[in-house]
């Protein structure tokens, strides 16, 4: 049965990997079939080699991790081939494709090709914010995300806003389920 109290709960699961909380110790790595957990205090942070070339990053404040099916990933993914290494300060995975390293210190995601190339990194001060939340009645998290972009990149996207601004780089923007339908 469909409810709305479901739907914004699955909803909230599918978006968190967007977050993490800021700044976890990490207590322990756990080598995984198709790549690794981080544990802290703060939660657990999974990075998944899905391919060579596709990373999947995902935490959960409350440590749990569910196995509830994703909104948004439809796709079974067959584990990619990769190498781990955990050094004191960083746990790095590597495929043919892509470099992941994951600070020990703060839980910090940095993405690269192998050739140096930065695809994506966090602020390695302040990557990800989880605050304890009551929405509507329930426990939630609110998150923020910090982003350390690369001279000129764009951040384009983001949903049906009509505020006049294409590139969102330098904005603020409070991402928020307002309604479950739009008029096409």
């Amino acid at each position: 049965m469909f409810s709305s109290r479901n739907f914004h709960r699955r909803l909230f699961a599918a978006t968190v990997w967007l977050f993490v909380a800021a700044p976890p110790v990490i207590s322990q790595v756990s080598q995984l079939d198709d790549g690794f957990t981080l544990k802290s205090k703060e939660g657990i942070l999974k990075v998944q080699a899905c391919t060579d070339k596709i990373i999947r990053v995902v935490f959960d404040p409350m440590g749990k991790l569910t196995t509830a099916r994703s909104l948004v990933i439809q796709k079974k993914w067959q584990p990619g081939k990769f190498t781990l290494d955990e050094g004191d300060n960083v746990v790095e995975l590597r495929t043919s494709q892509v470099l992941v390293d994951v600070r020990k210190k703060n839980g910090s995601v940095k993405i690269s090709d192998l050739s140096g190339r930065l695809l994506y990194s966090e602020d390695p001060a302040h990557p990800r914010i989880f605050t304890p939340a009551v929405v509507i009645d329930e426990s939630t998290h609110h998150g923020q995300l910090n982003l350390k972009l690369s001279s000129g990149e764009g951040l384009y996207g983001l949903g049906q806003y009509q505020n006049g601004v294409m590139n969102y780089r330098g904005h603020d923007l409070e991402l928020v389920q307002l309604n479950t339908q739009v008029a096409m």
